[in-house]
């Protein structure tokens, strides 16, 4: 037996499909796999995860360097404000 491309799985391939030995022949799909509106609502959710996740991220960064201005000497604070002004521009 071949272990080649074993763990090089596609999102398409058929091992992701809700079905197995035990499924009943005439049982419907289930919907995440044939409505395209749900389908389309999973995918704007995902977006959504992903806009919050840039969110806090982008927070987490201002305020790192909000916190490392406080006591910076002179050539540091130039690379914080221009840190800032990069983070700005996102």
């Amino acid at each position: 037996m071949t272990r080649e491309g074993l763990f090089q799985l596609d999102v398409d391939d058929d091992i992701w499909q809700d079905t197995g030995l035990d499924d009943d022949i005439s049982m419907a799909a289930p919907q995440w796999l044939v409505d395209k509106n749900i389908q389309s609502g999973i995918q704007l959710l995902l977006e959504i995860d992903r806009c919050t996740e840039k969110e806090e991220w982008m927070m987490t960064e201002w305020e790192a360097v909000e916190r490392a201005k406080q006591g910076a000497d002179k050539n540091t604070m130039f690379q914080l404000q221009s840190r800032a002004h990069n983070l700005s521009l996102l």
